[in-house]
This record gives C-alpha cells, sequence and structure tokens, in this order.
C-alpha cells in the first residue's frame, strides 16, 4: 500500500473494511438454523408496501445472483472506491 501514496492510517482502514465484509458475509453464509439472507430474497413481512414499493416488489422477486456473485459484486464496488481515493 505504501507504493500507492496511502497513509498508513488509511490503508489499515481498508483492510479492517475488506477483513469485515469478508468475516460479515461468511458469517451471513453459515449462520445455523436462522434464515439466511445471503442465499436468497426474503419478504419482509412488517415492510409497507405503499410507503417502499420498490423494495417491497424486489423481496418477493427471485434472486438472479445468489450470494458468491453479490459476494464478488459488493467486493469489487468496494475496492473500486478505495483506488478512487
Amino acid at each position: 500500500m505504501q507504493t500507492t501514496g496511502l497513509p498508513l492510517p488509511t490503508a489499515l482502514e481498508m483492510l479492517y473494511a475488506v477483513t469485515g465484509f469478508v468475516v460479515g458475509h461468511a458469517v451471513m453464509l453459515h449462520r445455523g438454523d436462522r434464515p439466511n439472507m445471503a442465499n436468497s430474497r426474503q419478504e419482509m413481512p412488517g415492510l409497507d408496501p405503499l410507503e417502499y414499493p420498490l423494495l417491497a416488489e424486489v423481496t418477493r422477486t427471485p434472486d438472479p445472483t445468489g450470494p458468491n456473485l453479490r459476494f464478488e459484486f459488493a467486493l469489487e464496488a468496494m475496492l473500486r472506491g478505495f483506488s478512487a481515493e
């Protein structure tokens, strides 16, 4: 990271962010018997569809990406954001 010109504290914060994201994703994929939101979209029973119509709609549709593609997309977006600093 030193060759990128980033200050060491910034590089450390980036490392913490990526580590937290990876660990959080792993926990969501393997968290016992609770509903696994990382593996599929689920309806949100308390969500008011009149107040949040798009969110209500998307939680009722099949997930075309799955957890692996979603993880790759989010990690790549995070890393691109870091490179923009």
